[in-house]
């Protein structure tokens, strides 16, 4: 089962599109990646909102690879007071049957 929480890295160069708590995000992986080829993007719509963490990339990356719905969900958009970058809670279907959800 997946379910981490994580904060959206580079979130702070792109456009930074405006998130609401709760807004759905899609997960994508991003095998051309300069940096690291098991990146996963993270898109509202078509924009990208920044990258999975280093420390999550290799769990999401290979359930992504194997087929595994994912939905990234966010927790906390960003926040001015102190600068911190969105959170956002992954979560693979067997979480989202454990809390009930549909995706």
């Amino acid at each position: 089962m997946i379910r981490h929480y994580l904060y959206v890295k580079s979130y702070f160069y792109y456009d930074m599109p405006k998130l609401k708590e709760g807004d759905l995000l899609k997960l994508v992986p991003d095998s051309n990646n300069e940096y690291d080829p098991e990146a996963v993007a993270i898109y509202k719509g078509r924009k990208k909102v920044g990258y999975v963490p280093e420390v999550f990339v290799e769990s999401i990356a290979h359930a992504l690879q194997a087929g595994r719905r994912l939905a990234a969900i966010v927790d906390e958009p960003y926040n001015s007071d102190n600068d911190c970058p969105p959170i956002v809670e992954v979560l693979d279907e067997e979480a989202m049957e454990s809390l009930g959800l549909n995706y």
